[in-house]
């Protein structure tokens, strides 16, 4: 037994080894791998879909994994090849090919423009530049990296540097069903990475007293702020900048004391805000009109009237994801499983409310992260009366929608719980809570998806959730957080397969 011992602790020390060297080169590598993916063409896209109009197989040739899949029209169909006629338009702002007419692509459809106001849609300058196939490549992979980096970045403020946890962090935001899904559409993605950049860099302008560096971070969140504000889709927006104003509180509260401001500071600030908003003026100025015949539409001009609710059973879905592939090819009448965050409800508010009575400490970036999580929990599950819903700007967002910001947030909770946890449960705790926890999700699993939830299903969707949640309970003991990964990091690359 020691010997097994012996040998497991070298393999972990060599796995240290290799994780450091990733670590300390990881933008080298990330630049590499996005070179290489761009070389060779590399894209995410159901594009050869196009296939069957000459009666040829969608995946037969140009497929490395997975599946062009009919289900993701809104990209194959619509964003992809509109993004292509700009190609042939000159990437202009007003383009006469999407419908025979003058029409506004920059504001309404978000194709990439030959226009200074392009630098808040940084993914779409590779179709500038590289052409179509390279350009689509770059606005593919670009996005997956930068999420996976930003995100790994976010993690480790959150995480007090912890590395393995902080790599969990970005694999399960970045391999979550509901961000692959949607992944090419609707700006999902930007409002992850231009979301989490602004608090990063919120972070090291308040950690740094060089002046040059502050003016390149203000710079950064112009371009963040911008960037977050032209994803134009408030059902994820709205809910989403809830969570990151939870961070940027904690930022500032966290770092108030080390922070000094003088006047240079202040002129610097005072610039940057004018920037931002003679950019938005420009961009709202040249759109007024589209603006205007948007928002006297049924859909999306009329969508103000949400009052959330009725979405309880909807935060145990991510239980079914994985099991997608066993109900057939067609992933039409699953669609409600994909879109999920695979947050491991609800062992991030278990841990975190355990961990801060245990510890006798109050973590403020807890509390605000589950004040949010209340909040938006509330009118996910019960609804908000209406004045309540505009007053919150909720009344643009359906409750569905608002799942996304929730399962970011179990997600934040969940790391930062295992962060501030000093000690593991015992076992004589962590076994019957891990196994009555899992049981009675799957059960109401199977009660609202009785023909979808089959007998064995039943069981192999309880025995993952009794492991994941066993080795979360069981973190801070010797090897469970190895032995956690080694259950997460597959569960997070089959749900990924699914979309």
């Amino acid at each position: 037994m020691d010997k097994v011992v012996n040998r497991l602790d070298k393999a972990i020390i060599s796995l240290k080894n290799v994780g450091e060297w990733l670590y300390k080169y990881r933008y080298v590598i990330a630049i590499i791998i996005f070179i290489l993916c761009i070389l060779f063409e590399i894209s995410g896209s159901s594009i050869g879909m196009w296939k069957n109009w000459n009666g040829m197989d969608p995946n037969q040739d140009g497929v490395l994994f997975g599946k062009a899949r009919s289900i993701r029209s809104d990209e194959w169909a619509v964003l992809t090849p509109m993004m292509f006629s700009q190609y042939f338009d000159g990437f202009s702002y007003f383009s006469d090919l999407i419908r025979g007419g003058n029409t506004d692509v920059f504001m309404i459809y978000g194709l990439p423009t030959l226009n200074l106001m392009q630098i808040f849609r940084p993914f779409q300058l590779g179709f500038l530049f590289l052409g179509i196939a390279k350009g689509l490549s770059f606005f593919w992979c670009g996005r997956w990296i930068a999420l996976f980096l930003v995100m790994f970045e976010l993690a480790m403020i959150l995480t007090q540097k912890n590395k393995l946890l902080s790599l969990l962090a970005a694999i399960m935001i970045t391999l979550a069903p509901m961000i692959q899904w949607w992944f090419a559409i609707n700006g999902i993605v930007e409002i992850f990475v231009f979301g989490g950049l602004a608090v990063i860099l919120l972070e090291k302008y308040m950690t740094t007293t060089n002046l040059k560096k502050r003016v390149l971070y203000l710079l950064g969140m112009v371009i963040c702020a911008g960037g977050y504000i032209m994803v134009l889709y408030p059902a994820w927006q709205i809910p989403m900048f809830y969570v990151f104003l939870a961070l940027a509180i904690w930022v500032i509260i966290k770092n108030r004391k080390e922070c000094s401001i003088n006047y240079k500071d202040v002129i610097s600030i005072l610039l940057a805000i004018g920037l931002f908003a003679g950019c938005m003026f420009y961009i709202f100025s040249q759109s007024l009109d589209t603006i205007k015949a948007v928002m006297n539409t049924v859909y999306p001009g009329s969508r103000n009237e949400e009052t959330g609710g009725g979405t309880f059973f909807n935060y145990f879905d991510y239980m079914m994801n994985i099991f997608i592939p066993l109900k057939g090819n067609d992933l039409t009448s699953a669609h409600t499983y994909i879109e999920v965050m695979f947050g491991l409800f609800p062992m991030g508010i278990i841990v975190s409310i355990v961990a801060m009575w245990k510890e006798k400490k109050k973590d403020l970036l807890l509390i605000l992260l589950l004040l949010v999580y209340v909040f938006l929990s509330v009118w996910c599950i019960f609804g908000f009366p209406k004045i309540l819903a505009k007053i919150t700007l909720l009344n643009h967002s359906m409750a569905m929608r608002t799942l996304l910001a929730v399962g970011f947030l179990d997600i934040l909770i969940l790391i930062r719980a295992l962060t501030i946890s000093q000690q593991p449960f015992s076992r004589k705790w962590a076994i019957p809570i891990c196994v009555c926890l899992s049981v009675v999700m799957g059960i109401l699993c199977k009660s609202y998806n009785a023909e979808y939830v089959s007998k064995k299903m039943l069981v192999a969707m309880v025995l993952m959730c009794i492991y994941l949640f066993y080795f979360v309970l069981r973190y801070k003991a010797k090897y469970a957080n190895i032995l956690f990964a080694c259950g997460m990091v597959p569960v997070m690359l089959v749900s990924r397969s699914n979309c």
